[in-house]
């Protein structure tokens, strides 16, 4: 032992060198000893199984949901856009872009819009990524009510740039990572291609238990609001004829995920105060007087204080709490679609009659 030990010191150390090198050389630090555990990187192999296709279509969902009314992070989406544009609401923002839609202004480069239009894309083909899963992986009752609620999804999405641009939307997709680009369609062929995907959808929803049911009465409200948009009045009247009053498709928040971006837009932020036919600067033609007439159909509170930009007058929208779901699709939408076919066909007795029975008995919303 003390041989070795005499022996050993120097060789020891030399050995201990030699080894250290090797295994140096064998390996970069950065790129091994200091890789994480769990990359943030999903391998396409990982999401081949049924319990991944069921959380793209989960995924698939909140996309959905963030490009139509935010992400909850003090961010507008379509619906929350298009308020500002329609007079729905007002602008009371420092942002040139909020202030420009307000004034119906857009410019061809706005910063906000631009992002607006590229996450309803996105969720375009989330829904399709979902699809291509569930098809593949999941067929069981389960996994086809999803499947045909994806196709829903994307005939939303669709009829909703239809609805809301102009004339030439592009409606491509993306396989294997390699984009198909598509020649830009008109607005009506884009509300044909939604009640296409409709027409889809329908094939799946086979099931009688109550998830199927909700998403066929959400999935008829849709096909009757694109319907309504080609001019079919009849049609859509006939589509949504077997949905209650009283149902609803809920985008649902909570405090531990995402707030409500009509919320936060207008009472955390002040960024949106209600719609009016007045402000600072004047008279506002054309646009409804949520606020003057005490419409009953709008919770207004006036905070007699200012917006984000210090100078408009604040009038706080109470329909949406924090935390408060909101339905894209409800009964109430179906009811006011059989009144516009009643309209439409001249009926005017049928379409008060309809409409005086939802203001007497305004369903919740």
């Amino acid at each position: 032992m003390m041989r070795f030990s005499t022996r050993a010191r120097g060789a020891t150390t030399a050995m201990t060198v030699v080894v250290g090198s090797l295994l140096l050389s064998a390996c970069n630090p950065k790129d091994e000893l200091l890789s994480p555990q769990q990359p943030g990187v999903i391998s396409p192999s990982a999401t081949n199984s049924p319990t991944a296709a069921d959380a793209l279509y989960v995924g698939a969902l909140g996309r959905f949901k963030a490009s139509l009314n935010g992400g909850g992070n003090n961010t507008e989406a379509l619906w929350n856009f298009e308020a500002l544009f329609t007079d729905e609401l007002r602008s009371s923002d420092t942002f040139t872009q909020r202030n420009d839609a307000d004034q119906r202004n857009t410019q061809t480069n706005d910063g906000v819009l631009t992002p607006i239009y590229q996450a309803v894309q996105q969720a375009r083909g989330r829904a399709r990524d979902a699809i291509n899963a569930l098809k593949q992986f999941d067929q069981s009752a389960t996994g086809k009510a999803d499947t045909g609620e994806m196709y829903m999804m994307m005939g939303m999405l669709e009829m909703s740039l239809s609805e809301v641009f102009c004339n030439g939307i592009p409606f491509g997709e993306t396989v294997n990572g390699i984009p198909q680009y598509t020649a830009p369609i008109s607005d009506s062929l884009g509300l044909r291609l939604a009640i296409t995907r409709y027409d889809t959808a329908a094939t799946f929803l086979t099931g009688t238990d109550a998830g199927a049911a909700a998403v066929k009465n959400a999935l008829a409200i849709a096909r009757g609001r694109s319907l309504v948009d080609v001019g079919d009045f009849a049609g859509a009247a006939a589509a949504v004829a077997a949905v209650p009053t009283s149902f609803q498709y809920n985008f649902d928040y909570s405090i531990t995920t995402i707030n409500n971006e009509w919320w936060i837009m207008g009472t955390s932020v002040k960024r949106y105060t209600a719609g009016d036919s007045t402000d600072v600067a004047g008279p506002i033609l054309n646009a409804i007087p949520f606020v003057r007439l005490n419409d009953p159909r709008v919770s207004i509170t006036d905070t007699k204080t200012k917006g984000e930009d210090n100078v408009s007058e604040f009038f706080q929208v109470n329909n949406w709490g924090q935390d408060d779901p909101t339905p894209p699709l409800t009964g109430i939408d179906a009811r006011l679609i059989e009144a516009e076919a009643k309209l439409r066909g001249s009926d005017i007795a049928g379409m008060m009659t309809i409409l005086n029975a939802l203001r007497a008995a305004p369903p919740g919303c």
